[in-house]
């Protein structure tokens, strides 16, 4: 008998955050050869193409302005 894999619960350690949504539908539609191969890259990893489109999520206060990885040095 043939198992239909079932998508991750979104809940849990599983949930991703919306500006994590935001993120991988925008790699994804970068690294995507055309709208079909985005669409279905984008389904595979359970996102949505208006993930990628909708008001991006605003950064914390406190991360406003630093480079990943360095420290402001006072």
């Amino acid at each position: 008998m043939r198992r239909v894999a079932m998508p991750p619960e979104e809940t849990g350690a599983m949930a991703l955050t919306p500006e994590q949504r935001y993120r991988g539908a925008r790699l994804v539609a970068s690294a995507a050869s055309d709208a079909e191969d985005c669409a279905s890259l984008l389904a595979a990893l359970g996102l949505e193409a208006a993930d990628g489109v909708s008001a991006r999520p605003s950064v914390p206060a406190d991360d406003r302005g630093r480079c990943r990885g360095s420290e402001a040095s006072t």
